[in-house]
């Protein structure tokens, strides 16, 4: 995921691995974190400082505390911070339900270039806490090294 960071690609955070290995089937880089849904660990942000990140929330009460929970961890850490519902997503639904519905990598893309960034802060966490970003990310369930 660092390599994914360091290039500049948006990263997208999902609530399962499940989802994770749908997007990665798609060409699109995505992690969670271990738990699901409301699991995020602030430690987990320091893996996104200067990212380009793309929350997808699951459509349900859980999946928009979630998606709540990792923006405002982000905040401040990540350059820029997206939280995407995806449309016509029925109740309890995902992004891989809304991927075996027929949606697509390049709607997605565009999705992602179109939603409005989450207003970043200065409330992330402080550059001590920088130096443990390796051992912290080595946690994430991602798809890229």
């Amino acid at each position: 995921m660092l390599t994914a960071v360091n290039a500049g690609e948006t990263i997208v955070v999902v609530e399962g691995e499940k989802d994770v290995l749908n997007l990665r089937s798609i060409g699109i880089t995505a992690t969670t974190n271990c738990g699901g849904a409301e699991k995020w660990r602030p430690g987990y942000s320091r893996c996104f400082k200067g990212a380009r990140v793309a929350i997808l929330r699951d459509n349900d009460e859980p999946g928009r505390k979630h998606a709540q929970q990792v923006a405002a961890s982000l905040t401040g850490i990540a350059a820029q911070i997206k939280v995407v519902e995806l449309p016509g997503l029925p109740l309890k639904s995902d992004v891989s339900d809304w991927l075996a519905a027929g949606g697509t990598r390049d709607e997605l893309l565009r999705m992602f270039e179109h939603a409005d960034d989450r207003d970043p802060s200065d409330d992330g966490l402080d550059a001590a806490a920088d130096g443990s970003r390796s051992s912290a990310c080595s946690n994430m369930r991602s798809n890229s090294s």
